[in-house]
């Protein structure tokens, strides 16, 4: 089952790399470049503020509201 979902994950990979240098394939080289780190750095911040939110929430969900 693992294997099959790493599969599925690195062809949705490559279809949106494909999508992005398609999208993006009128712009120089640099530009793109920036482009697509400052969509990792919004989407890595995005990620982990929610794993945050999420933690606390299954915390909460235990009943640890506070330092102990």
């Amino acid at each position: 089952m693992w294997s099959w979902h790493a599969i599925e994950e690195i062809e949705h990979k490559s279809v949106a790399y494909d999508t992005f240098l398609y999208a993006s394939r009128n712009l120089p080289a640099r530009k793109r470049y920036l482009l697509r780190a400052i969509i990792m750095l919004n989407v890595s911040k995005n990620f982990v503020r929610g794993r945050s939110r999420d933690r606390l929430d299954l915390l909460r969900q235990d009943g640890i509201t506070g330092w102990k």
